[in-house]
C-alpha cells in the first residue's frame, strides 16, 4: 500500500475561495468522460471536485478519514480497498505528495480497464519550489519531461499536456523570495481569482499551455497490452 499525508489541511480551506480556478479544473476532468463510466477521484480531499460530479458514476480515494464527511461519493482510504476497476482516474495536486510517485502511476494502470485514462493535475517547474511547496509536503515541482517520462515508463501513452495558468508562473516567482512562510491568504486568493485568473486563462488559450504555467495538466492512455 502506498502512502502519503497531506499537511496542508489550511490551504485546501483557501483554495475553495479559487472558484473560477476550481471551475476550469473541473471542466477540464470532465472532458471526454461519459456519465456511464466508472470514474475515481484519488485525493479527493474535501471533495472539490468529485462532488461536482454527482451525475457521473465517480468513486474516491482520501486517506485523511477526517475530509470523508465532506465527499458525497463512496470513498475508501485506500485504492487498494476497491475490487473494481476504473475507465478514468484523474488526481489534483496529489501525485507531488508522494515520494513513490511511479509506485502509484503503477497502481493507476493496474486499476484501469484496458484503454482508460488518467488525468493528472501537478505543480510545475522545479525553479518555484518555495516555503509552500515544503509547508504542505511536497516532494516535487515537475517538468514537462519529467512527468512525461514517468508515466510513458509505467505503461501509458501521452494524449495531452499542457500548462496551466500562465500568469501564476509570474506570481510565484515573487510569492517565492518574499513568503518566507508559505502561508495562503484566503483574501489573496479570492483577489487572485477574481481579477488576474480570468486573463491567465486567456492567456493559456492563446499560447496552447505550450508556454508557462504555475502547473501542469496532463492526460494519458492506458498502452494496450498492459
Amino acid at each position: 500500500m502506498i502512502e502519503f499525508n497531506y499537511t496542508g489541511k489550511d490551504h485546501l480551506d483557501a483554495l475553495e475561495y479559487a472558484r473560477q480556478y476550481n471551475l476550469s479544473i473541473l471542466n477540464w476532468i470532465k472532458g471526454g468522460i461519459s456519465t456511464t463510466e466508472a470514474v475515481l477521484d484519488f485525493g479527493a480531499g474535501k471533495g472539490i471536485f468529485c462532488n461536482e460530479l454527482s451525475e457521473y458514476n465517480v468513486f474516491a480515494v482520501e486517506p485523511d478519514r477526517s475530509m470523508h464527511e465532506h465527499i458525497k461519493c463512496p470513498v475508501v482510504t485506500s485504492l487498494d480497498e476497491y475490487d473494481r476497476n476504473f475507465n478514468v482516474i484523474y488526481s489534483i495536486n496529489v501525485l507531488e505528495h508522494i515520494k513513490d510517485h511511479g509506485g502509484i502511476i503503477r497502481k493507476f494502470r493496474d486499476a484501469l480497464y484496458p484503454g482508460g485514462k488518467v488525468k493528472i493535475f501537478v505543480p510545475a517547474f522545479p525553479l518555484l519550489y518555495s516555503s509552500m511547496d515544503r509547508l504542505v509536503g511536497h516532494y516535487r515541482r515537475y517538468s514537462r519531461g519529467e512527468l512525461t517520462s514517468l508515466l510513458i515508463n509505467e505503461g501509458f501513452d501521452i494524449v495531452d499536456i499542457r500548462y496551466f495558468d500562465f500568469a501564476g508562473f509570474f506570481v510565484s516567482l515573487p510569492y517565492k523570495l518574499v513568503n518566507r512562510s508559505g502561508a495562503i491568504n484566503p483574501a489573496q486568493v479570492r483577489f487572485y481569482d477574481r481579477y488576474l485568473f480570468p486573463a491567465s486563462r486567456f492567456m493559456d488559450v492563446i499560447t496552447g499551455g505550450r508556454l508557462l504555467g504555475k502547473n501542469i495538466m496532463i492526460e494519458a492512455r492506458k498502452s494496450s497490452g498492459q
